[in-house]
């Protein structure tokens, strides 16, 4: 809900990009491209994180859920948007420009070409209609072309073929998150996940070998499982997760005495965190002052910060000299 309004008020509206009406100055800088006045920027799920009062980790994956079940739509630039609010924006944009060519008097000639454009359009409707009665008249039931129709259908919406490499690899990543996680929520239905990865193949110049031996690395590591839960994701960090992989194999956690006192401290510190989330959101529903709403806000921050340091203390003692 919280993303419909945001892509709602934004400059380009439907899409999830930041704007001044927002009065998020403070919070956010503006810079990127320009739109008339304003200036847009994509926002990203650290800023988004910001505006909803939820942790990056938690943001990264619904939004992870939320293309894998095609819920939301990208750009070609990646701006993500939704479909009803943009197509909406688009045709009102439309409008408004056949209003400012418009209206300024009718010409003769212009009459005229009315005239002929209507003529040519009921001229095609009456087509239509014999072209309707035609084949009403041929066809022995209605009923034994629909099975094919909608086979048919079928057919152009499944884009890619068990056998191809991009549902082969959608297939793989669905696997290995059920192996590590088995109450995981993923799609039934992997045509989007296997977009992604044509989109990996054609445009970013990966080979299948490549992103397989990625997909597998990412799954075994004890930090990346947690955060690679849909091929779009997988494409977002494809090349921080080269880069790691090169840097160190993968392998088991090395749990220690002081690993395991950092791990019930960082219970303990996670559950303080979620308490003063819970109080800025609280905070903010009631529309208390703006000093004690950002009062708490920076506690919220704090205590975020402790936890992400825990846990990076964790890991670097798992990982072993």
């Amino acid at each position: 809900m919280d993303m419909l309004c945001i892509m709602f008020e934004a400059p380009v509206r439907g899409t999830l990009t930041v704007s001044k009406s927002m009065n998020l100055k403070k919070q956010i800088p503006l810079f990127g491209k320009q739109n008339g006045k304003q200036k847009v920027k994509q926002i990203e799920s650290k800023n988004l994180a910001i505006l909803v009062g939820a942790r990056q980790v938690d943001i990264e994956h619904l939004l992870a859920e939320l293309e894998g079940n095609d819920v939301y739509s990208t750009l070609a630039n990646g701006t993500i948007y939704n479909r009803r609010m943009y197509r909406d924006w688009e045709l009102s944009q439309k409008r408004a420009e056949a209003g400012k060519q418009g209206g300024h008097g009718k010409t003769g000639k212009q009459n005229e070409s009315k005239v002929q454009a209507n003529d040519k359009a009921n001229a095609k409707q009456a087509s239509r209609a014999r072209a309707r009665s035609s084949s009403s008249s041929t066809s022995s039931s209605p009923s034994t072309s629909s099975p094919a129709s909608t086979a048919t259908a079928k057919k152009k919406k499944s884009l890619f073929v068990e056998s191809s490499n991009e549902l082969r690899l959608a297939e793989l990543l669905r696997a290995l998150i059920k192996k590590n996680n088995p109450n995981a929520n993923t799609p039934e239905n992997l045509q989007a996940w296997a977009k992604v990865i044509d989109l990996m193949i054609r445009i970013d110049n990966r080979t299948p070998d490549q992103i397989e031996e990625v997909l597998r690395w990412s799954q075994a590591d004890t930090f990346w499982w947690k955060n690679i839960r849909s091929t779009g994701k997988l494409r977002k960090q494809f090349d921080e997760l080269t880069v790691r992989m090169m840097k160190k194999p993968n392998r088991k956690p090395i749990e220690t005495p002081e690993s395991k006192k950092l791990k019930e401290k960082w219970k303990v510190a996670r559950v303080e965190y979620r308490r003063l989330q819970a109080k800025h959101r609280d905070l903010m529903e009631r529309r208390a002052g703006g000093d004690i709403v950002r009062a708490a806000w920076d506690k919220t921050g704090a205590a975020e910060k402790v936890c992400e340091s825990i846990e990076t203390k964790i890991r670097r003692l798992e990982a072993g000299p």
